[in-house]
């Protein structure tokens, strides 16, 4: 299997958690789809949402692709102890790295205008500093 990067392989867990039931549903909703960014766990993560965070209902349904990447998802080991302290981790873990690209988004943006003459530099920077503030807490939650 391919290693993949260490956000892919976090995505992965997130969608394992909640394929295996470990992750709580109300932290499992605060998760948006576009916080996945491979379209293969996007796939998964919408289909375990729209099941209602059920993975052992996709098992056997008409989608055999589907319902076998959701049957190998619930057999395999987690990376971690399967706890709610763990599975709050990783959804902050995952958390981080959105914000993280986020802020680098809006500060790319923010570096290709000119302060003084785009009328929409102050909202964007207003954005960097709620994102920016967001992920230092998000950091600071983590261990």
């Amino acid at each position: 299997m391919k290693r993949g990067t260490a956000r892919e392989r976090l995505e992965r867990e997130v969608v394992r958690l909640i394929a295996r039931g470990e992750l709580e549903p109300d932290l499992a909703a605060t998760i948006d789809e576009d916080d996945l960014s491979t379209p293969k766990q996007r796939r998964l993560f919408v289909a375990l949402r729209d099941a209602g965070w059920d993975g052992g209902a996709l098992v056997g349904a008409d989608d055999t692709d589907l319902s076998t990447r959701i049957a190998a998802l619930i057999v395999e080991p987690l990376e971690g102890d399967p706890s709610p302290a763990y599975a709050e981790a990783v959804v902050d873990q995952l958390r981080t790295f959105v914000l993280k690209a986020r802020s680098d988004d809006v500060r790319g943006r923010l570096q290709r205008m000119n302060p003084t003459t785009d009328a929409e530099y102050d909202e964007l920077f207003r954005e960097l500093v709620e994102i920016d503030g967001e992920l230092r807490r998000s950091k600071e939650r983590s261990p």
